[in-house]
């Protein structure tokens, strides 16, 4: 003890000597690699040998730089006596160390790449090892200390306030330190470390820790930043030597302001779990378990740094997560990530029941990157919009896949509005609007979704108006959706397999019932496949073709069955515009309608332009038609449309008593029918024989023995062309009848008509075309014959012979021919139903350019007329020289025979004709006049009588002459009711001109004026007339232009109730004057002894010069003028009553004086219609001096014109003139 106690005396001085201090600063520098500085060593034993080092300066160039306050060694004892110094525990008091990473790490730039496990081997190996090959066992503490690690001159991490032990009495090295940070306000580590392989473990607790200081340090490229510390985090380390690291990490509940750019967001945590391991390959962070209560979020990951490839890996799980509560967290921390930001506006909301997601990349920064990228989830209840057709899917479930700049999803299901999808699969590119976009699914949708899918999915318009008309759409369909293309220019497939939906279309009144096969839509085309459904009450199947929709839209079927039922769909159809007026006189149609096999193409919205071909089979139709009485009925036919043409093969027709069995084509369009080929047979029964002869309204002799027997018949028809038919007829016990006819709007003829039986075998034609006419007879024709077809016939003995030949051809005369002789009696012809025309007698005789009428009798009623005479044909037309004879002759007759109307009549049909389509009155107006046609001839009439309405002139003889320049009739002798009327009428292209004396002489005037229609006994006496007219112009200007004279004289008569004179005589017995003087016309009547007229005729006006009655009682004068065209009149008239001067001179004393003897004279004046004229009386002023002059000079006496007074009226109104 003595010697220690010497020795610890002696020592101080000694150690502290220069040459011993730099000895031993010499020894540690070379043993340490570095430079050692101290101010002074003190050895003590007591309490405890010891030995401290004051002011302790450590440099190790390039890896350590530090001072120590005070370092106190405390060696074991022990081995002091063995002379050995073991160090057994080492106290350093306020150490200061500053830890330079080496150089070859300022060249990786600590401050740009992540931590490795080289820089921490460095730092262990710089710090520990030297004290572990020394210090085999030790215990070393620490007080106040601090720390850095170094890059350069910049601190990357800092410890302060240390208190550590760290000792080491075996292989076993026990830590535990305590210290303050930037990166905690309060850090503790413990651990425990095998000295030999560096393998131990350890705890970490950090309070108020800054993770955005190791971000900062470690992360330095990272873009977000924690704005607030965690409360308190604890690391679990395990190390398994110098080449694996590991720390396991245990948080509280934390909540976290996170910041990217200019945009914050709060997460608020529930748990935290993590680790980071660091190996010699590899620096691996593992997120075990992230739960956020804000946003909602539970997630998992790891990030890997290789250290030989400087690759940064990261897989971050997630579960349960709601996209909605992370949309704006997400997209935060996204900042300008176009990916995520694409990725969000897709993806509107649902849950993620897992997700995800990985990237690689050389940095942080390059892991967002689009092409690093990829995250994978499982949503469900997810709603996600598709860009391009802006479709909405709900409710969306299925895997989901970002991957190279594409969203991918598989085992998808959704609802897309009323639908839903399943099985489908989306790839849709993130990049550009112009992005590759596909997706097909499995889908099921209501019906109603159909027109607003193919309104976004198709821009034809043409096909658009089709789906406009289509409303109330109800049902199901399912199949396959396939989208494909780009974004900005969208390719849809759809592929409809499971149909079954119901809708009407506009202008249909029946409703669309689609109940099998399918519909397949691509840009091109939408295809039909094995359509089925019904219209109504009909049905169609297998209905297969496509509608095109490039530039001009067309619709194709190529099959298809389809079953219509007539009753139903008729009224539709008879409605149409085109069909309403054809079809009007159809009542009603029923029976089924089935099509075999149909082929349909032609622009979608021009159905007039489609062409059709079809096969199929009419059954049990019936169509009951005003036009017949019975019903039409077709038990079965077989028809074919091909080419716009419809054709029946061998289709039975009854209708009441008659059955036809026909077969023939008909070619139509949608506007009307254009031809016809039609061949049948049957038998036709009485039912309807008596229904043809009213529809056609044919005469009593045309009809026909029933029944009537179609041997074969062929029927042509063309729209513009005309009809053709070609039959062989039978009766029951009747002739064979052949006949072969055509009309045409050029012509019509009768072709051939050959009847034979026993007695008769004759052939006749006839053909009408403009200008020609040809007929023929050949062969002989017995009335036993006739009476097998007809049922009446007016004579029993009819014949006609002979073997006749005409063709006349009126623009040519010299190409006409005429050859041949023929015979006949008792000839009926169908006429007219209400006036029979029969030929009593005929005889013809022709030889090429000549024809002798010999024997002619016609009954016309009962008209009956002879023509004997002549025709021929020249050069310049057609001369004939005939004569005439008839007993009777009445215009009714011949008019209504010869349909000539009547002017009532003509207004009539003027205003029907009116009404009728403008194209029948076409043409009207060029119908020729008998002056256009080159006849001239002479045709001399004599005739008993000729009737006319309500006259009868008898005899009537006169010559007719016909020529280019017109009808000149001449009438040599006429007479009715005692009037002559001889004259000339003639009619041409010019118009009328008319020149005819009207004469009578010393006839009986009631007689005349009662055989003109009037009532008996109003007129007496004997009359002499003597008139003349003349006229020239149209039609409607020969009344006007009348001009002529007329005379008329009559004596010692009476006349009783004469219209004009009754109402003036009647006038007169009112006025004061005259009242109960003048005669009672009615029963008296008024005697004359003579009464004349002279007038002239101008232009229609009839101007009577002078009138004159001369009467024992009074003279009456009078002129003016009647308008014949306007039926008005305007007269002037003077009534000179003998017997009443006394009686005037009596009761007027003054006018007597005026009077002084002269004869008195009242003025009237007759003006207005000629039926209902005004009577008045007039000034005395307004007669004028010619008809004073004329009654004076008539008279032979002065003669003074009073008014009388009318009662009521005052005196004064009076007056006189000379």
């Amino acid at each position: 003890m003595i010697l220690l106690l010497t020795g610890n005396y002696l020592s101080s001085p000694f150690i502290n000597s220069d040459s011993i201090k730099r000895k031993i600063q010499a020894a540690i520098s070379q043993k340490i690699g570095g430079k050692v500085d101290y101010h002074s060593i003190d050895l003590s034993i007591f309490p405890h040998i010891h030995a401290r080092v004051d002011q302790v300066t450590i440099t190790l160039t390039g890896k350590l730089k530090g001072s120590i306050e005070t370092l106190d060694f405390f060696p074991k004892v022990l081995p002091l006596f063995a002379g050995k110094v073991r160090i057994s525990e080492i106290d350093i008091v306020s150490p200061d160390i500053d830890f330079t990473l080496p150089r070859d790490q300022e060249k990786r730039n600590i401050t740009k790449e992540p931590v490795t496990l080289d820089m921490i081997k460095e730092i262990v190996q710089n710090a520990i090892s030297p004290l572990f090959s020394e210090l085999p066992e030790f215990q070393l503490t620490f007080e106040d200390g601090t720390g850095n690690i170094m890059v350069k001159d910049e601190t990357v991490f800092d410890i302060k306030d240390v208190q550590a032990e760290i000792s080491s009495l075996s292989h076993e090295i026990e830590i535990d330190i305590k210290g303050s940070s930037e990166i905690g306000e309060d850090i503790s580590v413990k651990a425990s470390l095998d000295r030999r392989d560096f393998k131990g473990s350890g705890v970490i607790q950090m309070v108020r820790f800054e993770p955005q200081s190791l971000i900062d340090r470690f992360l330095p490229d990272a873009p977000y930043r924690i704005l607030e510390p965690i409360d308190n985090l604890s690391f679990r380390v395990k190390i398994e030597g110098l080449n694996d690291v590991k720390a396991e990490v245990e948080g509280s509940p934390v909540n976290l302001k996170v910041k990217r750019g200019d945009k914050g967001l709060f997460l608020k945590g529930k748990e935290l779990k993590g680790s980071l391991q660091i190996n010699e390959g590899e620096t691996q962070i593992s997120l075990t378990e992230l739960k956020l209560e804000h946003p909602h979020l539970n997630m998992s990951g790891d990030l890997v740094v290789d250290h030989e490839t400087r690759q940064i890996s990261l897989e971050l799980t997630g579960r349960d997560i709601d996209i909605d509560s992370v949309r704006e967290e997400a997209l935060a921390l996204a900042g300008d990530n176009k990916v995520v930001q694409k990725i969000f506006q897709m993806v509107k909301g649902g849950r993620l029941s897992d997700m995800v997601i990985t990237s690689e990349g050389k940095t942080l920064g390059g892991l967002g990157n689009m092409e690093n990228l990829v995250i994978k989830g499982n949503i469900r209840e997810g709603n996600i919009l598709i860009p391009g057709p802006d479709f909405v899917l709900e409710d969306v479930t299925g895997d989901l896949v970002v991957e190279h700049g594409f969203v991918e999803g598989t085992n998808i299901a959704a609802k897309l509005e009323d639908g839903y999808g399943e099985e489908g699969r989306i790839r849709i590119g993130l990049k550009g609007k112009d992005a590759p976009l596909h997706i097909e699914t499995e889908i099921t949708a209501v019906a109603e979704q159909i027109p607003s899918l193919l309104n976004r999915l198709i821009k034809n318009r043409s096909f658009l108006s089709v789906i406009e008309r289509v409303t109330n759409v109800r049902g199901t369909v399912a199949g396959k959706l396939v989208l494909g293309g780009r974004l900005n220019a969208i390719n849809a497939e759809v592929d409809i397999n499971t149909i079954d939906v119901s809708a009407h279309y506009k202008g249909v009144p029946f409703p669309l019932h689609i109940k099998e096969g399918g519909f397949h839509y691509d840009r091109e085309n939408i295809s039909l496949v094995s359509l089925g459904g019904t219209i109504g009450s009909s049905s169609f199947s297998e209905l297969t073709g496509q509608i095109s929709l490039g530039k001009d839209t067309h619709v194709e079927i190529q099959s298809g069955n389809i079953v219509t039922f007539l009753k139903e769909i008729y009224p539709w159809i008879s409605s149409f515009e085109k069909t309403e007026r054809s079809l009007k006189e159809v009542k009603s149609v029923s029976g089924i309608l089935q099509i075999s096999s149909l082929n349909l193409k032609g622009p979608l919205t021009i159905p007039k332009n489609w062409q059709t071909e079809a096969t199929g089979e009419i059954k049990d139709l019936l169509v009951d038609t005003a036009l017949f009485p019975e019903p039409l009925e077709v038990r079965e036919a077989f028809f074919k449309v091909a080419d716009k043409e419809f054709s029946l093969s061998d289709s039975t027709v009854k209708a009441g008593d008659s059955s036809l069995r026909l077969s023939g084509a008909v070619s139509h369009n949608m506007a009307g029918f254009d031809k016809a080929d039609i061949a049948f047979h049957g038998e036709i029964g009485q039912g309807t024989m008596q229904w043809i002869e009213n529809f056609f309204n044919l005469p009593p002799e045309l009809s026909v023995r029933p029944p009537l027997s179609i041997q074969k018949a062929h029927m042509t028809w063309k729209k513009d062309s005309g009809i053709s038919c070609v039959s062989n007829l039978t009766l029951q016990n009747g002739p064979d009848i052949s006949v072969d006819m055509f009309q045409n709007p050029e012509a019509l003829g009768i072709k051939s008509v050959h009847i034979q039986d026993a007695e008769t075998n004759a052939t006749f034609g006839f053909g009408l075309r403009e200008d020609v006419i040809d007929c023929s007879f050949t062969g002989n024709l017995s009335h036993t014959t006739t009476d097998k077809i007809f049922h009446n016939t007016p004579f029993a003995k009819e014949w006609i012979k002979g073997d006749f030949q005409a063709h006349i051809q009126l623009d040519q005369p010299k190409q006409s021919t005429l050859q041949g002789t023929l015979e006949g009696k008792n000839i009926s012809v169908p006429w007219n139903q209400k006036i029979p025309f029969n030929i009593k007698d005929i005889s013809l005789h022709a030889d090429g350019k000549s024809i002798r009428v010999d024997t002619h009798i016609l009954a016309l009623s009962d008209n009956h007329l002879s023509v004997n005479g002549e025709g021929n044909i020249s050069e310049d037309g057609f001369l004939f020289d005939l004569d005439m004879s008839a007993d009777e002759l009445d215009w009714n007759v011949i008019r209504n025979s010869l349909h000539i109307e009547d002017k009532e009549e003509d207004k009539s049909v003027e205003r029907k004709n009116e009404e009728k389509d403008v194209d029948e009155s076409v043409g009207k107006g060029d119908e020729k006049r008998f002056w256009d046609f080159p006849v001239t001839g002479i045709l001399r009439l004599a005739a008993e009588s000729f009737t006319f309405d309500r006259y009868t002139w008898n005899p009537v003889q006169a010559e007719i002459s016909f020529n280019d320049g017109g009808v000149s009739v001449t009438v040599v002798d006429a007479n009715v009711c005692g009037v002559s009327c001889p004259g000339i009428l003639k009619a041409g292209p010019q118009g009328l001109s008319l020149d005819f004396q009207l004469l009578s002489q010393n006839q009986d005037l009631d007689s005349t004026y009662t055989c003109f229609g009037y009532t008996k006994g109003l007129l007496t006496g004997k009359f002499d007339m003597k008139a003349h007219a003349v006229s020239e112009g149209s039609v409607e200007a020969v009344g006007r232009e009348l001009q002529g004279s007329f005379e008329f004289a009559a004596n010692d008569g009476r006349i009783y109730r004469f219209g004009l004179i009754a109402s003036l005589f009647a006038f007169l017995n009112i006025t004061e004057i005259l009242r109960g003087k003048l005669p009672d016309v009615t029963k008296q009547g008024f005697g004359y002894k003579s009464v004349s007229i002279n007038g002239e005729i101008q232009d229609g006006i009839l101007t009577l010069e002078n009138i004159f009655i001369d009467s024992p009682s009074m003279a009456i004068t009078s002129h003016g003028d009647i308008d014949l065209i306007g039926e008005k009149t305007d007269l002037k008239v003077l009534v000179s009553p003998f017997k009443t001067v006394d009686f005037i001179v009596r009761k007027i004393p003054l006018v007597g004086k005026l009077l002084g003897g002269n004869l008195v004279s009242i003025p009237i004046g007759i003006t207005g219609d000629i039926e209902n004229p005004k009577i008045s009386y007039i000034s005395p002023t307004a007669v004028g001096k010619k008809l004073l002059g004329f009654t004076m000079s008539i008279l032979k006496a002065p003669v003074k014109i009073i008014t009388p007074v009318i009662p009521g009226k005052k005196r004064e109104e009076s007056s006189v003139i000379n």
